[in-house]
């Protein structure tokens, strides 16, 4: 079974730039789908949700190439022990559009979104 761990080496390499993003994403969906039948409070679970969400907004162009590689950055930094579970993250946007699962501040254009990776 994929563990914290293992999602956590796989998100270094990606960014390291030694596993591409096709690579990258087929590892997502192996590894989602090995954890299919894990519970759904499982913290590997939990994160892979996390990651292919992400991933659907990135292919979507909803975030950029940047935004994506700070929220993986901030995924795998949360498993470190003493590290706070809780990342906030802060994107900017071209205009004050609706996004979902996210708070668009009304004073500036930026949205700001609470990560729950453990």
């Amino acid at each position: 079974m994929i563990s914290v761990a293992t999602i956590v080496q796989s998100i270094q390499c990606h960014l390291r730039r030694e596993m591409s993003l096709d690579t990258f994403r087929d590892w997502m969906v192996d590894a989602e789908l090995e954890l299919e039948n894990a519970p759904e409070s499982s913290a590997a679970r939990r994160m892979i949700w996390e990651i292919e969400a992400h991933y659907a907004e990135f292919s979507d162009g909803m975030i950029n190439g940047e935004v994506w590689n700070a929220i993986l950055e901030q995924l795998a930094e949360a498993q470190r022990p003493g590290t706070d579970p809780m990342v906030a993250v802060l994107i900017e946007v071209a205009s004050a559009q609706d996004w979902p699962f996210y708070t668009l501040t009304s004073t500036s254009n930026s949205i700001e979104r609470e990560l729950v990776p453990a």
